[in-house]
């Protein structure tokens, strides 16, 4: 791979298990995966983070980095070590699970246990007074950073809409910071692995040692042999305020802050998944006094790669609002975090906008004729690739990010091309038949074979030679049967080979001519039956000689007859079976006539 594209520091693909089916890309809203050699690579720079790739990748061969072991060094390394959990755990959790799960963190060593919604209220307050200072412009909450990495990279024009308000989980992290000193490590998990990346933002740089996703938990628990179900019930370490723990779900900060969102709001909207998120933004940047609440994953961070368990959307979503009324909660009056003086402010990178290259139309034009598609009315625009239109296909593969060779339609074409071209040039006959037996097409070689024209296409095969080795193929189970025939009508022999074709209620034919062999093994067997009648005469000839010689050798007359008997059996053998006799058969013992 060019080394100048560098390859995602979070997502990588095994490429063993890659399949070129480009389903990764086709899900990836910003095309930021490279297919070279029919493999895979999430590349850095394009990348937002969003892990639908590994989601979407059906063969997973496309995962995010594991920070387990980081985990296991902060634990053995003598430090207090912090946990701050999403929220979102209640989703994937029973209520059982839920009770005992503060317990089972603290047997894995966390000595602090606590829920990052507890830093849910302080944000969702000051945001909504942010938007109501800031009445000139629409606002985009800066909340989820997959967000943010696509304003930043894709809509940079709207980085000055952007909420400076750093997202919970930082905010927790400084209060914990705060409330128990800087010399403590802090682990962040949830379902998010987008900030797995995110802390290693200057702004937030030393905040949070590392971040791990509820999967990764999961195997924490597996490898530490850790149940829930021998875990006792507790509580965490810290109560959050009010409505704090619906952070997880859509539309969330306006709730928390006790802001009701009803369908007939005009100047907020709170969205997810992608395309509503593309179109909240143009409305952003259209408009005025307008907040966007949006959140990457579909359905909100309930969705996010992160988590472990295929449970129904709609099941989560309902686990965690049953957890929120079960739970006892402050009053958001009450909340410590607004009176502890805590940073809540973040900012954004002004240099990472993606640029987008031009090229002329004779260029894009003169890769769309590569795949045979120059003409705009006749591209399939199927998405097959990964790229919702051929044009943009074929920018892509400009830019180095495609291959020519994705274009599924291309390549089916340039099969059929191939396997055509195979059919017309092979020496064999070819033919293939309708269901009633009818001249469907034939290639040279057949037409050749039975002097035929295309004007027998729709006729009987049965015009040509009878078609009984057809009729024997249709009226049993066999899928192919196969026979040699000659045809004295032709003048050849040909081995035949039949096969169906059931889903097209077809047959086809493959014709062999071996009438050059047939003929070679006839003059082959006329030689070697001419050889052996006049080896016997000449034999016959010698052994009368011989008889007279044995007559006259007196004693070794019994010896002579032997070795002359065994001469004509041997060439018998030899002309005959036109194999070499076994040594038995040849030897034999000229002292005892044995």
């Amino acid at each position: 791979m060019d080394s100048s594209l560098l390859q995602s520091e979070l997502v990588f693909t095994r490429e063993a298990h890659c399949r070129d089916c480009y389903r990764c890309l086709k899900s990836c809203p910003v095309k930021a995966i490279k297919i070279e050699n029919g493999q895979a690579y999430i590349l850095e720079e394009r990348c937002i983070d969003c892990n639908i790739c590994i989601q979407n990748c059906a063969q997973g061969a496309i995962s995010f980095k594991s920070d387990k072991n980081k985990v296991y060094e902060l634990l053995a390394s003598g430090k207090k070590v912090v946990l701050s959990v999403a929220a979102s755990y209640s989703s994937i959790c029973a209520d059982w699970e839920r009770n005992r799960f503060p317990s089972a963190l603290r047997r894995l060593g966390f000595s602090f246990v606590s829920e990052t919604s507890v830093a849910a209220n302080i944000v969702a307050l000051k945001t909504l007074e942010y938007v109501a200072e800031h009445q000139d412009r629409s606002h985009i909450s800066s909340v989820c950073p997959t967000v943010v990495n696509y304003v930043e990279k894709y809509r940079p024009d709207l980085i000055k809409n952007l909420i400076p308000i750093a997202s919970p989980y930082i905010v927790h992290a400084r209060w914990l910071r705060k409330k128990l000193g800087e010399d403590i490590a802090v682990v962040y998990v949830g379902a998010c692995v987008a900030k797995k990346m995110e802390i290693k933002r200057e702004c937030y740089r030393g905040l949070i040692d590392v971040a791990i996703s509820f999967a990764e938990l999961r195997e924490m628990f597996d490898e530490r042999n850790i149940l829930l179900k021998m875990c006792a019930e507790s509580e965490f370490d810290e109560t959050p305020v009010g409505k704090s723990r619906l952070l997880p779900l859509v539309g969330s900060l306006s709730e928390i802050a006790g802001k009701d969102i009803s369908f007939t709001e005009l100047n907020t909207v709170a969205v997810t998944g992608f395309q509503d998120i593309k179109n909240s933004l143009d409305m952003v940047a259209t408009s005025k006094g307008f907040l966007a609440e949006l959140l990457f994953c579909y359905k909100g961070c309930i969705n996010g790669p992160g988590i472990h368990m295929k449970n129904n959307i709609f099941e989560r979503r309902n686990e965690l609002i049953e957890y929120v009324n079960s739970k006892s909660t402050l009053p958001a009056e009450k909340d410590p975090l607004l009176s502890a003086n805590i940073d809540i402010t973040r900012d954004f990178y002004l240099d990472k906008a993606i640029p987008k290259p031009e090229y002329s139309e004779s260029k894009i034009r003169e890769v769309l004729r590569k795949t045979g598609e120059p003409d705009s009315k006749r591209r399939p625009n199927c998405y097959s690739c990964g790229y919702p239109t051929c044009r943009d296909k074929a920018i892509a593969v400009l830019e180095g990010m495609a291959e020519t060779e994705m274009c599924i339609p291309y390549m089916r074409r340039l099969a059929e091309n191939k396997a055509s071209l195979l059919i017309e040039t092979t020496p064999n006959g070819f033919v293939v038949l309708s269901e009633k037996f009818e001249i469907l097409t034939m290639n040279v070689a057949f037409k050749k074979m039975f002097l035929a024209s295309n004007s027998l296409l729709k006729k009987p095969i049965s015009t040509l030679f009878d078609p009984e080795g057809f009729h024997i193929l249709a009226s049993g189970e066999e899928e192919i049967y196969e026979e040699t025939v000659k045809h004295e009508k032709y003048d050849i022999v040909c081995h035949q080979i039949y096969y169906k074709l059931k889903e097209e209620k077809q047959y086809v034919g493959v014709f062999v001519n071996v009438t050059k062999n047939v003929t070679t093994e006839s003059k082959l067997d006329d030689i070697r039956n001419t050889t052996m009648i006049q080896a016997k005469e000449l034999l016959q000839h010698q052994m009368k000689m011989s008889q007279e010689l044995a007559k006259l050798l007196g004693e070794n007359a019994a010896q002579s007859e032997v070795m002359i008997n065994n001469i004509i059996k041997y060439t018998e053998a030899r002309y005959s079976q036109n194999v070499e006799p076994t040594n038995t058969n040849l030897l034999w013992d000229t002292n005892t006539s044995k």
